[in-house]
């Protein structure tokens, strides 16, 4: 499991995710009483190593669900119409394993722009839009947060409101995020007295989460 206090930065997004979609699991009496639809989909997107898939995950411990992650592999058959079975049983699953987290990650390579995707491609668009539609009608407790490094690849049908409608940015860390998360990292390591924490965050700049996590990690395999 994982919680928003095991990643550090993201601040924006944590908090997008909190209200998006974590507040209709603490508050679903009141959203009812109102009328309020709570959201059933999510697109992240931003560079590769910046944590969307721990966020992902994060959103599923907050609510309390399971999470269901999507291998591109997992969904791409070679019988004709073997892939939308793939994906109608992957809805099944979490309808039945409710509540429930799908995480869709690279998004764009299995749902990307019609225009490219051939009729495997918007095979499986057409199937995962009517899956979504579907959540809806059924009032089911699950959630789909997918994940893509390239969000102009992306079908805009995809966006449409009710589908994966809420767009959330996960940005690189900026100086004060990346002190956050080297720290992070390095909690259960002894450092010596002399490490100058700023002059790592400034020799870090343009560096990912992934790309500090695997930096802290070969410290501490160093000075073994």
């Amino acid at each position: 499991q994982v919680s928003w206090a095991d990643i550090g930065g993201l601040h924006e997004a944590k908090r997008v995710l909190e209200e998006t979609v974590c507040w209709f699991d603490k508050h679903e009496n009141a959203y009812r009483r109102l009328g309020i639809s709570p959201r059933r989909g999510v697109l992240l997107h931003g560079p590769p190593g910046t944590g969307k898939t721990l966020l992902a995950k994060a959103v599923a411990t907050q609510t309390n669900a399971n999470f269901l992650p999507i291998r591109m592999t997992n969904l791409i058959k070679g019988e004709i119409g073997d892939s939308e079975k793939a994906v109608r049983q992957l809805f099944r699953l979490a309808q039945q394993s409710s509540p429930c987290v799908i995480f869709i990650d690279e998004l764009e390579t299995l749902f990307g722009n019609k225009e490219g995707s051939g009729q495997l491609g918007n095979n499986l668009i057409s199937q995962l839009l009517l899956e979504l539609d579907q959540l809806n009608a059924r009032n089911a407790h699950v959630v789909v947060l997918g994940a893509t490094n390239y969000p102009d690849g992306i079908d805009q049908s995809i966006l449409r409101p009710g589908r994966l409608d809420k767009l959330v940015y996960v940005a690189p860390p900026g100086t004060a995020e990346r002190r956050e998360i080297l720290q992070l990292f390095s909690r259960h390591l002894p450092i010596a007295p002399d490490v100058d924490w700023e002059e790592v965050v400034h020799m870090t700049d343009g560096l990912t989460g992934a790309d500090l996590q695997a930096l802290v990690n070969k410290a501490g395999l160093l000075a073994l």
